[in-house]
């Protein structure tokens, strides 16, 4: 009898541990807007103001390195080709906006960006990758240079730097 209380008692104890494993984060990841919204409009709006999409556009499972010195991400071949159609079928010269955030909370704002663009932008920009063979996108500061931005550069924020961290993307 005592065995079978015991056995009783070890089974509610591993089903209760169950149910209390950690769920997995989320960490580092780039959304797209649920609105239509200008990337040149963006700073009018506070982050709180912004609707992203349900899913990300890019989590840190698509990357395989994040180089902080250089901000430079090298996705897997998925995500690569992922951003290529993107590039093709949705960004046009004025931008496509998005949402840095770690842990789902939003960081900051930027637009992806094509290099055959006339129009400067005082942002972060994510320009389009021509070489089919380097999956490493670099998220930069204004285009179509640095000097077109004027903030404080939000690409260092230690919320996503411990995001890569603890996904053991960062170098």
């Amino acid at each position: 009898m005592m065995r079978k209380l015991l056995l009783i008692l070890l089974l509610l104890i591993i089903s209760s541990g169950i149910g209390c494993q950690p769920s997995k984060t989320e960490g580092f990841a780039i959304y797209l807007l649920e609105d239509d919204i200008q990337a040149s409009d963006l700073s009018e709006k506070s982050l709180d103001q912004l609707d992203l999409q349900d899913e990300p556009l890019l989590s840190q499972d698509d990357l395989l390195s994040y180089t902080q010195s250089t901000h430079e991400m090298e996705l897997t071949d998925a995500a690569y080709q992922k951003l290529q159609n993107l590039f093709d079928n949705s960004v046009g010269v004025r931008g496509l906006p998005f949402v840095v955030t770690a842990e789902h909370q939003p960081i900051y704002t930027g637009a992806f960006w094509t290099p055959i663009s006339s129009i400067s932008f005082d942002s972060v920009v994510i320009l389009r990758s021509f070489d089919p063979q380097n999956h490493i996108l670099r998220i930069d500061l204004g285009y179509p240079t640095q000097e077109a931005f004027s903030d404080i550069d939000p690409r260092d924020d230690e919320r996503i730097m411990e995001a890569l961290i603890e996904a053991g993307k960062l170098r």
